[in-house]
């Protein structure tokens, strides 16, 4: 019971945070509504995620991430057209990710804009 209560409070609570987050950027409803889908299905499918990876963040950890990285390393987030020419791209310099409108697409983006900004470029 204790689960399920705390469980609800902790969902309630990421998509709070998440709106907050995406009313203070300026994304097209697209990639709003995209991104609280893409949640959605993280905070719904993460036990089976765990299940697999035995050591990751919980679930908690993993949203609050996510968040904070859309929060500050993410200025803009454009969909490309399926049938368009351009490349996805993701620049940690402009804060920008422009990828096809998929939500491993922009999972994968996210988590690339924020690791290729804290790695050490090498230089040959």
């Amino acid at each position: 019971m204790k689960d399920k209560l705390f469980d609800k409070i902790v969902k309630k609570d990421y998509n709070n945070n998440l709106e907050k987050v995406l009313s203070k950027k300026d994304f097209s409803e697209d990639v709003k509504n995209t991104l609280l889908s893409m949640f959605y299905k993280i905070e719904s499918g993460y036990n089976d995620y765990n299940g697999v990876k035995r050591e990751t963040f919980t679930k908690q950890e993993y949203i609050e991430k996510l968040i904070n990285i859309i929060k500050n390393d993410c200025n803009k987030i454009e969909f490309i057209d399926k049938n368009s020419k351009e490349h996805e791209k993701v620049d940690t310099i402009k804060k920008e990710i422009i990828c096809f409108p998929i939500e491993n697409k922009i999972l994968y983006s996210i988590a690339k804009i924020r690791k290729e900004k804290y790695c050490c470029k090498s230089y040959r």
